[in-house]
Formats: structure tokens, sequence, C-alpha cells
């Protein structure tokens, strides 16, 4: 993956014992993808993603339930889902 001024010039193809090393766009990195570009740019969208299917999940299976209970799933299942790897990478503010 190419980040700075000069990432969009062609580099020579990385080769170890034969085997080519391919560039990419996105590597992801305790669970937000690093996008190639200019700049430092992290793509959130899995995450977030992955939140609304969980919070959706919670919400159809328990209509009926009283909201301690829901909101103590909400926070067993859905908060570790936003804050994993937000210590080790700075998140841009939307």
């Amino acid at each position: 993956m190419k980040l700075g001024k000069n990432f969009k010039e062609e580099v020579n193809n990385l080769h170890i014992e034969g085997s080519q090393i391919v560039c990419t766009d996105k590597i992801k990195y305790l669970g937000v993808y690093v996008c190639a570009g200019r700049n430092f740019t992290l793509d959130s969208s899995c995450i977030v993603r992955k939140f609304y299917a969980a919070a959706n999940a919670i919400y159809s299976h328990t209509m009926n339930v009283h909201e301690m209970p829901r909101l103590c799933l909400f926070e067993s299942f859905n908060l570790p889902l936003l804050t994993y790897g937000c210590d080790g990478l700075l998140l841009p503010r939307v």
C-alpha cells in the first residue's frame, strides 16, 4: 500500500523467494481499514455496518423485554464493536 504525496506513481513489484507481493488499496488494522492515498485516511464503514446489524438483531429479538436488560445487551455486544482499536487509532470526527 502506498501513502503520501507520490502515491500514484508506479513502483516495481516486490518479490520474496519467488512470491510476488501484491499492492492493495486497503489494509485492515485493529478492525479499521487504512486506505491508500495522499493523506492517512481510515474507513470505518465495516464497523458501523456490524454495529447496526448487531443493534437491529438485539432490538428485533427483544421487543417485549424491559429496557434495562436490553441496555445491558447493547452494552455487552455493541459497545465493543465501536471501541475496539480506538486506543491505537485516532478516528476522524464526523
